[in-house]
């Protein structure tokens, strides 16, 4: 019942948590139901996508006791794929990669598309794996997954689970610097919700297809894309759409000269991660903060500097070793860009050193430099 639901009308529709709560009252009536495990599961989505990551993160943790006592291996493989979803939107990215590693382990691909929810977790958990693998520092392994995970998709007869696939392997494109590919993925998506009927993926390929259009400098075309995208549909968009829009709104709206704007929308994302304990974009935004006081006042160096010093530190915290590189590389050309002439030759030496030798420290693979985000 949950699947057409969350497919047409989105994780978070008052239609599928009316459902939930209807099925997790006839579970409580008949006491530890076989089904309950399924209610646990679709009410672990809905807090989830919704921002309610506390709340997410003890249901994925039930889900787990759960399967453990019953030493059944489709619930053990949904127990760990919930505890690896939550914990990477929570930036504990070590932890989420084993999580999702088990929950492949337990997948088989001879039962694909019939798991039974939304999405087949298998492509989708190795899709999400290639992006905490890539947070990781390991750039060229991340896209191997995620070409594993995009075939493995385009192999079911699951529409859902390819157009989420194909929309997380855009960003992965987008992540590495490779806007031309990302587009392609994202198109392909956008074509596939509207065939489908699948709203809420719809929007979100809108959004990302918007800042597409500001790259390529179609930036009052693309602002508008992005706002329609974030502010049509509110009530469905998921925690994770809310944040990345704000993101590409705030940055777009600098590049036309709307700093100000820019400033107040990441202002509000940070405000958001930081109620919802979101933090798996938190260092990101600092750094887009970072960007924006520069494009509002070149002057601002200081408060600036600030900013990608702190994106530095928690990107440090999490182990998030391309988002630390994209931070130290956005600081060194800052510092770079106002030494006085006299002084560049010198200045240069000392900033290449601190950049050799954190990336020295952060470079795990040698895909890393294309971590560097717009």
């Amino acid at each position: 019942m949950l699947t057409p639901l969350i497919a047409t009308k989105g994780y978070t529709a008052p239609e599928v948590e009316k459902a939930c709560n209807r099925a997790l009252e006839q579970c409580q009536q008949l006491g530890e139901a076989p089904q309950l495990f399924t209610v646990l599961g679709g009410l672990n989505s809905i807090y989830y996508n919704r921002g309610e990551l506390e709340i997410s993160l003890e249901l994925a943790r039930r889900m787990l006791r759960s399967a453990e006592s019953r030493r059944n291996p489709v619930l053990l493989l949904w127990g760990h794929y919930a505890l690896g979803f939550t914990l990477q939107s929570q930036g504990a990215f070590k932890a989420a990669r084993g999580h999702l590693e088990q929950s492949i382990a337990y997948y088989d691909a001879r039962k694909g598309g019939t798991y039974g929810y939304v999405q087949d977790p298998g492509p989708t958990a190795l899709a999400l794996l290639s992006h905490v693998v890539h947070s990781l520092g390991y750039s060229d392994q991340a896209l191997e997954k995620m070409q594993q995970a995009v075939a493995m998709a385009r192999n079911l007869s699951h529409p859902f689970t390819l157009a989420w696939v194909l929309k997380s392997a855009g960003e992965l494109n987008w992540r590495r610097g490779e806007m031309l590919a990302a587009e392609g993925l994202w198109d392909e998506t956008f074509t596939l919700c509207t065939q489908q009927g699948f709203t809420p993926l719809l929007q979100s390929a809108s959004l990302l297809l918007g800042f597409a259009l500001v790259e390529q400098g179609r930036g009052e075309e693309g602002i508008a894309k992005v706002h329609n995208a974030l502010y049509s549909m509110t009530d469905t968009l998921i925690l994770e759409d809310k944040l990345r829009g704000l993101r590409f709104l705030a940055l777009a709206q600098g590049k036309v000269g709307q700093a100000d704007q820019g400033l107040a929308k990441i202002d509000e994302a940070l405000a958001l991660a930081k109620r919802t304990k979101e933090s798996g974009y938190e260092s990101d935004l600092h750094l887009v903060k970072g960007q924006l006081l520069l494009m509002k006042d070149p002057r601002a160096r200081r408060k600036a500097q600030q900013c990608f010093s702190t994106a530095i530190g928690i990107a440090r915290d999490q182990r998030a070793k391309s988002d630390e590189l994209a931070a130290v590389i956005h600081l060194a050309h800052r510092r770079l860009r106002h030494c006085r002439p006299q002084g560049c030759e010198g200045a240069t030496r000392r900033v290449e050193r601190v950049v050799a030798r954190r990336a020295h420290r952060v470079i795990t693979d040698a895909g890393i430099l294309r971590a560097k985000r717009a």
